[in-house]
């Protein structure tokens, strides 16, 4: 494994060879095992305790398991990075350095479309989800079905001055140097 990263719902390995593609949906999560026969000890077999292990990949010095008890979540894996269709589509991480306030009311101006599909479409907004739209919403006291672009400039900026309510939701939307103002 060369290197790992998340950017918006996903998480991505980059191998040897290639890209793994990672998606959890509800409630797909990853899972270490020191070594493979922990791995067949612990997983996939009936008791209280086990849990259904869907993919492992062995490394050198343990295993790791992607486990999924719906079966929601999804792998693909890619020739490289480049080639990697969602992470060439997604927009901008809602998490990272580069989303920023006025990068966000720059595109709601742009966009036609109501705000809560606005801020779900991943490709602008990578990692806003139906929970964290809802909530900066309410905060903001937008109405979901409201037309992004008819958003006026002071309204543009009320999840930043009503999210302080909703830290985590705050975040989401504006990133980890926003400030609360």
């Amino acid at each position: 494994m060369q290197d790992v990263r998340r950017r918006g719902k996903y998480l991505f390995l980059e191998l040897d060879r290639g890209l793994l593609e990672m998606h959890f949906r509800f409630d797909g999560h990853l899972m270490w095992f020191p070594n493979a026969k922990d791995l067949l000890r612990r997983a996939n077999v009936e008791t209280d305790k086990s849990v259904r292990v869907d993919v492992a990949l062995e490394f050198a010095k343990a295993v790791l398991g992607f486990a999924d008890g719906r079966h929601l979540g999804r792998l693909h894996i890619w020739e490289s990075a480049k080639s990697c269709i969602p992470l060439q589509q997604m927009g901008g991480g809602a998490l990272s350095r580069e989303f920023t306030a006025d990068l966000l009311k720059n595109e709601l101006k742009a966009s036609r479309r109501p705000v809560k599909e606005f801020l779900l479409d991943q490709t602008r907004v990578a990692g806003v989800g139906n929970i964290y739209s809802c909530e900066a919403l309410w905060h903001a006291r937008i109405a979901p079905l409201r037309l992004a672009n008819s958003l006026s400039e002071r309204v543009r900026e009320t999840p930043q001055r009503n999210c302080v309510r909703s830290p985590a939701c705050f975040r989401m939307l504006f990133g980890p140097g926003a400030r609360l103002s």
